[in-house]
């Protein structure tokens, strides 16, 4: 089956930290069970795998005792992928919440990655939004709660965001950026870690990628005529060309 180019988007961005893993076989978790297991790894995926087998309801009633402290959250990558998984391939309003709640749990106990995480739960959002319409209100299908994420992730302006990309696309820059990095690569430096140039514009650089992923879903709302009508919306809508 054809993937439409929102879960295109969703499988290119995912590939970047993990791939995807819909389910996981005995043989598999056998040979997991038969490596070194400090941190109790083998154990929390058998119980991920547990509740996936139990269906929807089991899971949802388990990601509740997460909320509310009661138990510790166990292989939400698991139970993340398979949800993400048969919510778009069974156009499950059910399942893609059970995708959101993982996404946002896994966003709060893994800082390193909740702008992943954050951005696959906004992800299925918009896949459903887009195929149902929306629903204020709805754990799934409110355009508000991706609105509200959007705006609450914001660095900068948009046109300060033009500015900072314009030297991405100066091929001055780009060279003298690239130069530093090779200086950088070949010096003794490079063992005590980045130059605060080289990081601050790494950071930039990482900041203005993210923003671009966070306006695409923005777009996608406007195309299906389901993102509210506000101008500065509108603006980060015309901002999103001039991003790296």
């Amino acid at each position: 089956m054809e993937h439409s180019s929102l879960e295109r988007s969703s499988l290119e961005h995912r590939s970047m930290e993990h791939s995807t893993v819909p389910s996981v076989s005995a043989p598999q978790q056998k040979e997991l069970a038969g490596q070194d297991d400090p941190a109790g790894q083998t154990d929390t995926l058998a119980l991920a795998t547990e509740l996936v087998e139990q269906g929807p309801v089991r899971l949802k009633q388990y990601l509740t005792e997460c909320e509310e402290g009661t138990c510790e959250p166990a292989n939400l990558d698991l139970i993340l992928e398979v949800a993400e998984y048969r919510a778009s391939n069974e156009n499950s309003l059910e399942w893609a919440e059970i995708a959101i709640r993982a996404a946002s749990l896994g966003a709060k106990t893994d800082p390193t990655r909740r702008h992943s995480y954050l951005y696959r739960a906004m992800l299925v959002r918009t896949l459903f939004i887009t195929r149902q319409g929306s629903q204020p209100g709805h754990p799934v299908l409110d355009p508000a709660a991706i609105v509200d994420w959007f705006e609450a992730e914001l660095k900068f302006s948009p046109a300060e965001a033009r500015r900072r990309s314009e030297r991405w696309k100066d091929p001055r820059f780009q060279q003298e950026f690239a130069t530093e990095l090779e200086d950088h690569s070949a010096s003794e430096k490079a063992t005590n870690g980045e130059t605060p140039f080289i990081k601050e514009t790494l950071n930039d650089l990482l900041e203005l990628q993210l923003l671009k992923y966070r306006v695409q879903l923005l777009r996608r709302l406007a195309e299906c005529g389901e993102l509210p009508p506000e101008a500065k919306l509108n603006e980060w809508l015309q901002t999103a060309k001039f991003l790296p």
